[in-house]
This record gives C-alpha cells, structure tokens and sequence, in this order.
C-alpha cells in the first residue's frame, strides 16, 4: 500500500520510533507496525481501520488530500443487493384471512351443540338421571339377594337446588355468648303468659338475687351476667323477674315506659338514661 510507505518515511523524517508514534496516538506499538506495512486487515472493522490511517497521517504531518485518498481506497464496498422471492397475493390472503376463518369455523361448530344442550336444560336432566344408589342389596329367604327400590329422582334439579337454599337460610343462634347462669328466653319457646300478659310473671334464672322488670310499652331488652349476654329480645308489656347469684347489666330501649326493681327496691332509671331513651345499669353489684 503505497499510503502505508508515506506514513513510514514520515515517521523515520521526524526520528521517532513505532513505539513514540504508538504513545502519542494511546495505540500499541503492533498497531503502527501493522499500519506501516499496510497490513490493515487483522485491525478490526473499517472504520477502526481508517480512524488509525487518519491519525497515524496527520501525526506525522501528511497533506490532507492524501489522507483523503487513502481513506477513499480503503473503505469498504457497498454490499450487492441479492433479490429475494415475491411472495404471491394468493398465499398472503390465505395466510391472513382463510386461515383464521378456518379455526373459528370448527371452533363454532364444536361449541354451539354444546351450549345449545347445556341451554335448554338437557345437560341438567341427564346429570339428574344418572345417579347410583350404594346401599347393598338385602339377603332375602335361602339367600336370594332383593334389590332395595330405587329412590324416584326429583322432578327437576330447581327443586332440589330451592330445598338446599331454603335450609341453607335458617338462622342458627350464636353459642358462644349465651350466659351458663341463666336459661335464655326465646320467643319460638314463649307462649301469652310467658310475655307477662294477665299480670302472670315470666320468670328467668335463679337465685337469691331477684330483680323485676315492667314494661308499658314494647321495649328492647338485653341482660348479661359477668359480660355474658343471658337474655336479649324485643319485649311487649309485661312483667319480667330475673334471679340471679351474680351482678346483672341491663339495657333497656324505651327506658321510660319501663320500671326496675331489686329485691323489693326501685332502681332510679332516670339517672342512667341517655339522651336515645336507653338506660344501662348494673344490679346487685356491691352485695355479697
């Protein structure tokens, strides 16, 4: 490469060594050596390659038109272009549109039965129908087996699922406040006397403790002994008696149509009334 000898006259005019030229242009000294002899193609890519021509040339003071013109040589051919196959129309329409409409037509066809089935209930009945009965069959006389008769299956599968539905909805009590002391008054277990009608007391519990309650209008009524709900319901007029061997709580609603009484002794409601009408009060607490 007749550059690469410019370069090398250069270099040897202004005295200095491969290795001086290879410390000012930060490049090793087999890099200048390999660009002096023009053997530029173990240095990488081409425009490493003339990035090394272009400093290497003004370092050692080579007209520019000349560095131009090596750099001119040395880059590298523009790729030919290699024409590919044109893909018909007919194969791209096929592939884009034919394709896909296919997979949704099977799709359709294999679905729609079954939702039609499942729609108008015959997937329902035949789940109804087909049913086992495990019990074993009976050993008759001399050891005959007797079928058991088969259990008639429902008429439809909505009336088993409203059977389920309505026992699923009865309100079972909560347990885990209900009081050991005293028995808690239900209203399925009342009859008219145990609502204090016809001045007939309704006695809850036991004990030397005895408080009496007596109602003029309907009110709510909850009792706890020692932080133990024992008797919560929505009382009508009457006359209620709690015994006891423990303080008692009461909250009484409509507080001012009702009257306490301890052991024989009026409970002054008015000075635990709150401004709602609700009294809440504890009895028998400072008595041992």
């Amino acid at each position: 490469m007749e550059f690469a000898g410019k370069l090398r006259d250069a270099r040897l005019a202004r005295g200095w060594s491969i290795e001086e030229v290879g410390v000012q242009l930060r490049l090793p000294a087999r890099v200048i050596a390999q660009v002096e002899e023009g053997d530029l193609e173990g240095l990488g890519a081409p425009i490493y390659r003339r990035g090394y021509l272009r400093s290497f040339g003004r370092l050692v003071g080579l007209p520019e038109d000349e560095i131009e013109q090596a750099l001119q040589q040395e880059q590298a051919p523009a790729p030919a272009l290699v024409a590919t196959g044109v893909r018909p129309r007919s194969e791209y329409v096929i592939e884009r549109y034919v394709r896909p409409a296919t997979y949704i037509a099977l799709t359709a066809l294999i679905a729609l039965p079954v939702v039609w089935w499942a729609a108008s209930g015959k997937l329902g009945e035949g789940l109804a129908g087909n049913r086992f009965d495990l019990q074993p069959p009976l050993a008759g006389e001399g050891g005959a087996l007797v079928a058991l008769p088969q259990r008639p299956a429902p008429a439809s599968m909505a009336t088993e699922q409203t059977e389920v539905l309505r026992a699923s909805l009865i309100a079972v009590p909560p347990m885990a406040n209900v009081g050991p002391t005293l028995p808690v008054a239900t209203p399925e277990a009342s009859t008219p006397a145990d609502d204090g009608a016809d001045g007939v007391d309704n006695i809850v519990g036991s004990g030397r403790f005895e408080a009496v309650l007596e109602l003029d209008d309907k009110s709510w009524v909850e009792v706890s002994a020692s932080g133990r709900r024992v008797h919560q319901a929505l009382r009508t007029p009457g006359r209620w008696v709690y015994r006891s061997e423990q303080p008692l709580q009461f909250t009484i609603g409509n507080s001012r149509h009702a009257r306490l009484t301890t052991n024989g002794t009026a409970v002054d409601l008015s000075a635990h009334r709150s401004p709602n009408d609700v009294v809440r009060v504890e009895v028998f607490g400072g008595e041992g």
